[in-house]
């Protein structure tokens, strides 16, 4: 495995981190508490050990597998914990989703601080990141002042954004580089839509206002001029670049995936064929590592989030980290056949 640093830290990553919400969630399978503290603990095996947790995930299930699963290795792992959405008030479920509404007032971000820390039963959260974060929220100083209180308590080492749902979020991203200073953001980013998680990457290579450096992906000329890293979760567009779905494959009711039609199934398939090129014994990669490692080839890029269900998923995706990076060749033709 390697490893990154988050940008003006001294907080070393690693480039395969494990979202916890895979395990919590039921939306990828049900796990026992057995059978996710062994992928944790496989994962740490496998130099994995930046760990993210969703608090809404499960309400908080995923700070207390931490708990359990790491309970002596507390020192070995940076725990990047999200916050925002108030699920602890039933006044607060109002969201037409059914998921409940965000909240970011500084009194409310305190509380949920404090109430994840109580479930990861440890003293600090590695990175504080505000889930879902509105624009308003990002430009509100007093929230600025809080989350800088938390890190002199020692609540919290570093705080971040993540971006969503969904893609897009350009103006948040534009905001949190140029005014809430953040030490991370994390967006939904993959190789088959780039356009909008290639504009918000570039906003840290900013030189002015209203000027932004052309670059193609991972073939940037010089180091980013703002002190951002990114983590980029859905790096396979939700299975597409596995290379395990077919044409064929039905998805069970409770999967997410189900509702999206046959014909995104069958569209996106095809265009992941595109990318095969990446692939096979020349290379040593397989899609969804090459997917991966299309990520990692750009600097700021710190982590990828993939969706880790299996030991068979852990052990291919960690190992992408030690396989061929991309060449500044299948980098021009990966753009072109994304200009196509």
């Amino acid at each position: 495995m390697k490893y990154r640093t988050l940008a003006g830290t001294d907080i070393n990553v690693s480039e395969i981190g494990f979202w916890l919400g895979t395990l919590v969630t039921g939306r990828w399978g049900r796990f026992t508490e057995f059978e996710a503290t062994a992928l944790l603990h496989r994962a740490l095996d496998l130099g994995v050990n930046l760990f993210v947790s969703a608090d809404v995930d499960a309400e908080g299930a995923g700070e207390e597998l931490l708990a359990k699963a790491f309970r002596s290795q507390r020192e070995e792992i940076t725990i990047a914990v999200k916050v925002g959405y108030d699920f602890y008030h039933a006044h607060a479920r109002l969201h037409s989703s059914g998921k409940p509404s965000v909240q970011f007032t500084p009194e409310y971000i305190r509380f949920a601080v404090d109430k994840a820390l109580q479930r990861l039963k440890c003293e600090r959260i590695d990175l504080l990141q505000l889930h879902d974060v509105t624009l308003e929220a990002i430009q509100h100083q007093e929230l600025q002042g809080t989350l800088a209180s938390l890190g002199q308590a020692g609540k919290i080492r570093h705080h971040g954004v993540a971006l969503g749902p969904g893609s897009g979020w350009l103006d948040e991203a534009k905001a949190a580089v140029h005014g809430g200073k953040p030490t991370v953001i994390e967006h939904l980013h993959h190789l088959l839509e780039p356009s909008h998680g290639l504009a918000i990457t570039a906003e840290a290579y900013r030189e002015e206002v209203g000027k932004v450096v052309r670059f193609s992906h991972g073939l940037m000329p010089q180091k980013p001029k703002q002190p951002v890293s990114f983590i980029v979760r859905g790096p396979h567009a939700s299975g597409l670049l596995e290379g395990k779905l077919t044409p064929e494959t039905v998805f069970k009711p409770d999967d997410a995936r189900s509702k999206l039609g046959t014909d995104w199934l069958r569209n996106g398939l095809q265009q992941a064929e595109q990318f095969q090129f990446l692939t096979g014994k020349e290379t040593g990669r397989t899609l969804a590592q090459a997917a991966l490692l299309w990520h990692l080839a750009e600097p700021s890029v710190a982590s990828c989030l993939p969706n880790i269900a299996s030991r068979e998923n852990l052990d291919e995706f960690a190992g992408a980290s030690e396989k061929n990076s991309l060449t500044p060749d299948e980098l021009r033709q990966v753009e072109d056949l994304q200009r196509s």
